[in-house]
């Protein structure tokens, strides 16, 4: 005959219900972001427009997706690129914050967010 004893509880870890996860603050307004698209591109570490290209294609984007406001931007500790897109509908922008490493191997998207287009 097998006896067992009371069922030992499994090793308290993490789970989904403690585990906290800070989202980064986006580092522009909305009207900061609008502003972008009435300014020359400072695309930094993405200049190369092969590189961008590429950086795109990680992100979900064709290649050849227009990119209508660019500034490098910092994200905590961190050098950023902030890259504006029309969204789906004439009236969105699409804002993407991406590691300035962005690549076809990589994306590093760090954030992203939708705003009305003035």
């Amino acid at each position: 005959m097998l006896v067992r004893g009371p069922a030992t509880p499994a090793a308290t870890s993490p789970t989904a219900n403690h585990i906290t996860v800070s989202m980064p603050t986006f580092p522009l307004t909305a009207s900061q972001i609008a502003a972008l698209l009435h300014q020359p591109a400072d695309y930094g570490p993405l200049a190369d427009p092969r590189r961008r290209a590429s950086c795109l294609n990680a992100l979900g984007y064709p290649a050849g997706t227009p990119i209508l406001g660019a500034q490098n931007v910092p994200m905590g500790d961190h050098a950023a690129v902030l890259l504006v897109l029309a969204g789906a509908a004439p009236q969105e922008l699409i804002a993407l914050v991406v590691q300035p490493s962005c690549s076809s191997v990589n994306a590093g998207l760090i954030a992203d967010t939708r705003i009305a287009r003035p």
